[in-house]
């Protein structure tokens, strides 16, 4: 059974955008007269009555009332049901429920959003004009930062300056912003992170999977880090920069390196030959090349994105390495300074918390930096729609 709606969900996905089309403008058909097995509005109540927090009833008789002009009717009788099994002695207790008020607001919600009405009556179920919203119209947290220009002011009057890198002016404000002062280092703190991170997501989630999620992004940016590749980026690279627009490395997301170079001519050698051996490693590997504000670049994939590689050199001493073209491009404008693309690295906030932790302390091997319009992105409308829809 499975495996047969599997094999139905797979054609299904396959349909093209001409065939949608042609269906669309193909005469309506009439409606399926209804059987003796439809369900009528007294056969939803009554089964309702029986079981009142059946997610299923609720929506059918809530459907089938709507299409009769009966759903007040039936949004009340569903609220005396609840509110009488709440307080009934027959409902199991939950200690989560009863000190956070959970169950009561998860009811309350479904509620008001199945019945589609507002507060003075008015329905609103299948009324377009409230059932669609533009993902740009929705407006997320509008907390307020601190005054980070008059506290930057108050630490250059006491003595204390910022010194920013390179990277982080490469890097747009609302991304996050991992540095490390060696490839070494970074990769000693991802491996640690896939190692304990493995053991922590399995049981919060309480599932074995492992997503090896280092490898994985080694692999797809076409990146090589065996043990005698290592020495050669601590000889070449000065220092190594994480980004990208989220944090959900597990389902994937666009994650973009950036590598500040010693020896341009010896670090692209080898990097290109990185390049190579990943298209060689698969015969469907392709290779392909473009230009984007005039930076060249190269593209290697293949068709599962396993392997999934933009690798460019906006300046000699430059290189940046990512498994999207979107974030390349954006990455690409912070660094041409052209654009309207507001860099982390000079930013107030940034320049403030770096004369809290100045860069080059014996202390910092790594930076991690989350800044204030990365986290209203992240707990913004947009994102999370989309990590629904992932």
């Amino acid at each position: 059974m499975h495996r047969f709606l599997t094999s139905v969900f797979v054609c299904s996905a396959v349909i093209t955008a001409t065939e949608l089309i042609a269906r669309a403008a193909e005469p309506p058909q009439s409606v399926p007269a209804k059987t003796s097995a439809a369900w009528t509005l007294e056969q939803a109540k009554r089964q309702l009555t029986l079981n009142p927090k059946d997610p299923y009833l609720q929506y059918v008789a809530l459907q089938l009332a709507r299409a009769e002009g009966k759903s007040g009717e039936v949004v009340r009788m569903i609220d005396d049901l609840t509110r009488r099994r709440r307080r009934g002695p027959q409902r199991d207790v939950d200690l989560f429920a009863v000190f956070t008020g959970a169950l009561a607001v998860q009811e309350s919600l479904q509620l008001d959003t199945m019945r589609g009405t507002s507060r003075d009556g008015e329905t609103r179920m299948g009324d377009p004009k409230y059932e669609t919203r533009n993902v740009a119209d929705l407006v997320g947290p509008t907390v307020k930062s601190h005054p980070w220009g008059k506290m930057l002011a108050a630490q250059n009057l006491a003595g204390k300056t910022a010194e920013v890198s390179e990277l982080a002016k490469c890097v747009p404000e609302d991304q996050y912003f991992v540095r490390f002062g060696s490839v070494g280092k970074l990769l000693e703190a991802s491996e640690a992170g896939d190692l304990w991170g493995a053991h922590l997501f399995s049981q919060a989630v309480r599932s074995a999977q492992t997503h090896q999620t280092t490898t994985r992004m080694k692999a797809q940016l076409a990146i090589q880090t065996d043990p005698l590749t290592r020495p050669f980026y601590d000889l070449v690279v000065d220092s190594v920069a994480l980004t990208g627009s989220d944090l959900d490395f597990r389902m994937g997301s666009d994650t973009t390196l950036l590598f500040k170079i010693k020896q341009p001519q010896v670090f692209r050698l080898r990097m290109d030959s990185f390049l190579a051996a990943a298209e060689k490693s698969r015969p469907d590997a392709t290779r392909t090349t473009g230009m984007i504000l005039g930076v060249e670049f190269v593209h290697v994939a293949t068709p599962d994105r396993a392997i999934y590689a933009f690798s460019a050199y906006p300046r000699p001493d430059l290189h940046v390495r990512s498994n999207s073209i979107a974030a390349l491009a954006r990455i690409l404008q912070t660094i041409d300074g052209k654009h309207k693309v507001a860099r982390l690295g000079e930013s107030t906030e940034f320049k403030y918390i770096r004369t809290l932790m100045p860069r080059g302390a014996k202390e910092e091997h790594g930076f991690v930096y989350l800044s204030d319009p990365f986290i209203r992105r992240v707990v913004g409308p947009e994102l999370k729609l989309t990590q629904v829809r992932r």
